[in-house]
Protein backbone atom coordinates (compact mmCIF):
# COMPACT_ATOMS: atom_id res chain seq x y z
CA UNK A 1 0.00 0.00 0.00
CA UNK A 2 1.12 3.43 -1.06
CA UNK A 3 1.53 6.29 0.82
CA UNK A 4 -1.37 8.29 -1.41
CA UNK A 5 -3.93 5.24 -1.61
CA UNK A 6 -6.68 5.53 0.60
CA UNK A 7 -6.01 4.01 4.16
CA UNK A 8 -7.03 0.38 5.22
CA UNK A 9 -9.17 1.99 8.10
CA UNK A 10 -11.79 2.99 5.84
CA UNK A 11 -11.52 6.56 6.74
CA UNK A 12 -11.49 7.62 3.20
CA UNK A 13 -8.46 9.70 4.01
CA UNK A 14 -5.22 8.74 2.13
CA UNK A 15 -2.63 6.68 4.27
CA UNK A 16 -0.03 9.43 4.62
CA UNK A 17 -2.68 11.52 6.14
CA UNK A 18 -4.54 9.01 8.70
CA UNK A 19 -2.23 5.71 9.49
CA UNK A 20 0.75 6.18 8.20
CA UNK A 21 3.26 4.38 10.68
CA UNK A 22 0.95 1.31 10.75
CA UNK A 23 1.60 -1.44 8.57
CA UNK A 24 -2.10 -2.46 5.91
CA UNK A 25 -1.23 -6.50 7.42
CA UNK A 26 0.05 -5.79 10.97
CA UNK A 27 -1.84 -6.32 14.15
CA UNK A 28 -2.99 -3.12 14.98
CA UNK A 29 -4.37 -2.62 11.55
CA UNK A 30 -6.77 -5.68 11.94
CA UNK A 31 -8.09 -4.15 14.85
CA UNK A 32 -8.53 -1.03 13.52
CA UNK A 33 -10.43 -2.64 10.12
CA UNK A 34 -12.48 -4.25 12.51
CA UNK A 35 -14.17 -0.85 14.10
CA UNK A 36 -14.18 0.74 10.73
CA UNK A 37 -16.42 -2.28 9.46
CA UNK A 38 -18.35 -2.24 12.86
CA UNK A 39 -18.89 1.79 12.54
CA UNK A 40 -20.20 1.11 9.27
CA UNK A 41 -22.43 -1.32 10.39
CA UNK A 42 -23.89 0.17 13.12
CA UNK A 43 -24.21 3.40 10.76
CA UNK A 44 -25.88 1.31 8.13
CA UNK A 45 -28.43 -0.34 10.70
CA UNK A 46 -29.17 3.35 12.03
CA UNK A 47 -30.39 4.61 8.25
CA UNK A 48 -32.45 1.34 7.93
CA UNK A 49 -34.12 1.54 11.30
CA UNK A 50 -35.10 5.16 10.23
CA UNK A 51 -32.80 6.18 13.02
CA UNK A 52 -33.68 4.53 15.92
CA UNK A 53 -31.00 4.73 19.17
CA UNK A 54 -31.02 5.26 22.32
CA UNK A 55 -27.36 5.34 22.24
CA UNK A 56 -26.86 9.07 22.26
CA UNK A 57 -23.74 11.33 23.83
CA UNK A 58 -24.05 12.29 27.37
CA UNK A 59 -25.52 8.81 28.26
CA UNK A 60 -22.59 7.69 30.71
CA UNK A 61 -24.97 4.07 32.09
CA UNK A 62 -21.73 1.40 30.42
CA UNK A 63 -18.80 3.88 31.67
CA UNK A 64 -19.64 2.35 34.69
CA UNK A 65 -19.76 -1.25 33.71
CA UNK A 66 -16.54 -3.96 34.43
CA UNK A 67 -15.21 -4.46 30.94
CA UNK A 68 -12.18 -6.26 29.84
CA UNK A 69 -9.93 -5.70 26.18
CA UNK A 70 -7.65 -7.30 24.22
CA UNK A 71 -3.76 -6.43 24.29
CA UNK A 72 -3.63 -4.78 21.05
CA UNK A 73 -6.75 -2.65 22.25
CA UNK A 74 -4.46 -1.31 25.27
CA UNK A 75 -1.75 -0.70 22.80
CA UNK A 76 -3.79 1.45 20.61
CA UNK A 77 -5.12 3.30 23.36
CA UNK A 78 -1.48 3.86 24.11
CA UNK A 79 -0.60 5.30 20.89
CA UNK A 80 -3.26 7.89 21.47
CA UNK A 81 -2.18 8.66 24.66
CA UNK A 82 1.20 9.61 23.36
CA UNK A 83 -0.40 12.67 22.00
CA UNK A 84 -2.06 14.22 25.25
CA UNK A 85 0.19 16.62 26.96
CA UNK A 86 1.42 16.31 30.13
CA UNK A 87 -1.24 17.85 32.17
CA UNK A 88 -3.55 15.65 30.65
CA UNK A 89 -1.47 12.26 31.10
CA UNK A 90 -0.96 13.39 34.99
CA UNK A 91 -4.60 13.74 35.61
CA UNK A 92 -5.16 10.55 33.83
CA UNK A 93 -2.74 8.42 35.97
CA UNK A 94 -4.37 10.21 39.11
CA UNK A 95 -7.54 8.76 38.23
CA UNK A 96 -6.03 5.47 37.60
CA UNK A 97 -4.44 5.20 41.18
CA UNK A 98 -7.72 6.80 42.36
CA UNK A 99 -9.96 3.71 41.12
CA UNK A 100 -7.55 1.01 41.38
CA UNK A 101 -7.51 1.83 44.83
CA UNK A 102 -11.40 1.71 45.30
CA UNK A 103 -11.51 -1.48 43.11
CA UNK A 104 -9.08 -3.49 45.37
CA UNK A 105 -11.39 -2.37 48.51
CA UNK A 106 -14.54 -3.17 46.42
CA UNK A 107 -13.21 -6.48 44.91
CA UNK A 108 -10.21 -8.09 47.49
CA UNK A 109 -10.35 -11.19 46.26
CA UNK A 110 -10.83 -10.48 42.54
CA UNK A 111 -7.76 -7.90 43.26
CA UNK A 112 -5.39 -10.88 44.28
CA UNK A 113 -6.70 -13.58 41.74
CA UNK A 114 -5.91 -10.34 38.81
CA UNK A 115 -2.08 -10.07 39.92
CA UNK A 116 -1.50 -13.93 41.25
CA UNK A 117 -3.87 -15.93 39.59
CA UNK A 118 -4.36 -18.30 36.74
CA UNK A 119 -5.97 -17.77 33.19
CA UNK A 120 -8.98 -19.76 34.56
CA UNK A 121 -9.58 -17.62 37.61
CA UNK A 122 -9.39 -14.12 35.11
CA UNK A 123 -12.59 -15.71 33.55
CA UNK A 124 -14.03 -16.08 36.63
CA UNK A 125 -13.54 -12.99 37.71
CA UNK A 126 -14.62 -11.13 34.29
CA UNK A 127 -17.58 -13.33 34.86
CA UNK A 128 -18.47 -12.79 38.15
CA UNK A 129 -18.17 -8.89 38.11
CA UNK A 130 -20.90 -6.77 36.65
CA UNK A 131 -20.67 -2.73 37.47
CA UNK A 132 -18.22 -0.87 40.09
CA UNK A 133 -18.72 2.19 41.55
CA UNK A 134 -16.20 4.26 39.42
CA UNK A 135 -16.49 4.96 35.84
CA UNK A 136 -13.57 4.17 33.17
CA UNK A 137 -10.92 6.14 33.88
CA UNK A 138 -11.20 7.81 30.13
CA UNK A 139 -14.74 9.22 30.60
CA UNK A 140 -14.60 12.91 31.22
CA UNK A 141 -16.76 13.42 34.44
CA UNK A 142 -17.33 17.53 33.33
CA UNK A 143 -18.78 16.91 29.51
CA UNK A 144 -20.05 13.24 29.83
CA UNK A 145 -18.05 12.19 27.03
CA UNK A 146 -15.31 9.50 26.13
CA UNK A 147 -11.69 10.65 25.94
CA UNK A 148 -10.21 8.00 23.59
CA UNK A 149 -13.75 8.16 21.59
CA UNK A 150 -12.01 7.00 18.62
CA UNK A 151 -9.60 4.20 19.58
CA UNK A 152 -12.04 2.97 22.68
CA UNK A 153 -12.19 -0.87 22.84
CA UNK A 154 -14.45 -3.23 20.95
CA UNK A 155 -16.53 -4.51 24.13
CA UNK A 156 -17.52 -0.15 24.46
CA UNK A 157 -18.60 0.09 20.46
CA UNK A 158 -21.00 -3.04 20.35
CA UNK A 159 -22.41 -2.62 23.89
CA UNK A 160 -26.02 -0.94 23.84
CA UNK A 161 -27.39 -1.90 20.68
CA UNK A 162 -26.33 -4.86 19.41
CA UNK A 163 -27.16 -8.59 18.93
CA UNK A 164 -25.13 -12.15 18.17
CA UNK A 165 -25.77 -15.63 17.44
CA UNK A 166 -23.55 -17.99 19.89
CA UNK A 167 -24.49 -20.74 17.65
CA UNK A 168 -26.37 -20.98 14.13
CA UNK A 169 -28.73 -23.58 15.86
CA UNK A 170 -29.41 -21.65 18.66
CA UNK A 171 -31.14 -17.88 19.20
CA UNK A 172 -30.34 -14.59 19.29
CA UNK A 173 -28.35 -13.16 22.31
CA UNK A 174 -28.82 -9.09 22.58
CA UNK A 175 -26.07 -6.61 23.83
CA UNK A 176 -28.88 -4.01 24.88
CA UNK A 177 -28.95 -1.66 27.60
CA UNK A 178 -31.98 -1.40 29.72
CA UNK A 179 -32.94 1.71 27.81
CA UNK A 180 -33.68 -0.29 24.98
CA UNK A 181 -36.49 -2.57 26.93
CA UNK A 182 -38.86 0.20 26.39
CA UNK A 183 -38.92 -0.78 22.85
CA UNK A 184 -37.41 -3.75 21.91
CA UNK A 185 -39.79 -6.79 21.19
CA UNK A 186 -39.63 -10.24 19.58
CA UNK A 187 -40.81 -8.48 16.04
CA UNK A 188 -38.10 -5.48 15.97
CA UNK A 189 -35.28 -6.73 17.97
CA UNK A 190 -33.01 -7.34 14.59
CA UNK A 191 -34.43 -4.67 13.15
CA UNK A 192 -32.86 -1.91 15.62
CA UNK A 193 -30.53 -3.81 17.02
CA UNK A 194 -27.45 -4.74 15.17
CA UNK A 195 -25.94 -7.94 14.17
CA UNK A 196 -22.44 -8.42 15.31
CA UNK A 197 -21.57 -12.12 14.73
CA UNK A 198 -19.18 -12.44 11.97
CA UNK A 199 -17.33 -9.14 13.43
CA UNK A 200 -17.33 -10.34 17.06
CA UNK A 201 -15.64 -13.35 15.20
CA UNK A 202 -13.14 -11.81 13.32
CA UNK A 203 -12.23 -10.05 16.88
CA UNK A 204 -11.96 -12.93 18.71
CA UNK A 205 -9.75 -14.56 16.33
CA UNK A 206 -7.03 -12.00 17.41
CA UNK A 207 -7.23 -13.11 20.62
CA UNK A 208 -6.33 -16.85 19.74
CA UNK A 209 -2.48 -18.22 20.04
CA UNK A 210 -1.51 -20.44 17.29
CA UNK A 211 1.25 -23.01 17.15
CA UNK A 212 4.26 -23.46 14.33
CA UNK A 213 1.32 -26.05 12.29
CA UNK A 214 -1.35 -22.94 12.50
CA UNK A 215 -3.30 -25.37 15.10
CA UNK A 216 -5.54 -23.05 17.63
CA UNK A 217 -3.63 -24.17 21.21
CA UNK A 218 -4.89 -21.04 23.53
CA UNK A 219 -6.79 -18.04 23.88
CA UNK A 220 -5.15 -15.43 25.25
CA UNK A 221 -7.07 -13.54 28.53
CA UNK A 222 -8.88 -10.60 28.62
CA UNK A 223 -8.04 -8.24 31.44
CA UNK A 224 -9.92 -5.28 32.68
CA UNK A 225 -9.04 -1.67 31.27
CA UNK A 226 -7.90 -0.41 35.01
CA UNK A 227 -5.69 -3.02 35.64
CA UNK A 228 -4.33 -2.67 32.38
CA UNK A 229 -3.86 1.24 33.25
CA UNK A 230 -2.57 0.97 36.76
CA UNK A 231 0.36 -1.91 35.63
CA UNK A 232 1.25 0.14 32.93
CA UNK A 233 1.34 3.68 34.90
CA UNK A 234 1.79 3.37 38.35
CA UNK A 235 3.42 -0.34 39.07
CA UNK A 236 6.05 -0.68 35.66
CA UNK A 237 5.90 3.35 35.24
CA UNK A 238 6.11 2.58 31.36
CA UNK A 239 4.86 6.29 30.43
CA UNK A 240 3.45 5.30 27.12
CA UNK A 241 5.76 3.36 25.49
CA UNK A 242 4.47 0.13 23.77
CA UNK A 243 6.32 -3.13 24.33
CA UNK A 244 6.88 -4.65 21.11
CA UNK A 245 6.08 -1.75 19.05
CA UNK A 246 7.25 -2.80 15.22
CA UNK A 247 5.67 -6.43 15.86
CA UNK A 248 2.39 -5.29 16.33
CA UNK A 249 2.38 -2.18 14.03
CA UNK A 250 5.03 -1.69 11.58
CA UNK A 251 5.03 -5.30 10.32
CA UNK A 252 2.70 -7.74 9.20
CA UNK A 253 1.89 -10.74 11.23
CA UNK A 254 3.85 -13.57 9.97
CA UNK A 255 0.76 -15.92 11.33
CA UNK A 256 -2.88 -15.21 11.31
CA UNK A 257 -2.72 -14.42 15.15
CA UNK A 258 0.15 -14.68 17.58
CA UNK A 259 0.62 -14.08 21.01
CA UNK A 260 0.72 -10.57 22.26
Amino acid sequence: MGRNDLCFCMSGKKKKNCHPDIHEESQAAAKLKIYSQLEYDLKTNRQAANGTSLCVPGCSDCCYDYFTVQGIEFDLILNELAKWDGDKLNNLIKRVDKYWTMFEKENKEATRLLVYGTDNDIEKINSSIDKTSFPCAFFDVTTQLCQIYEVRPFKCRIFGNTFYYPDPKEGAVGIACTMYGSILNDDNFDKILCDVTELLNKNTDLSLILDDKQNVVALNSEYPLIYHLYQHFIVKKLGVSIANFDEKFTEPRSILNQKF
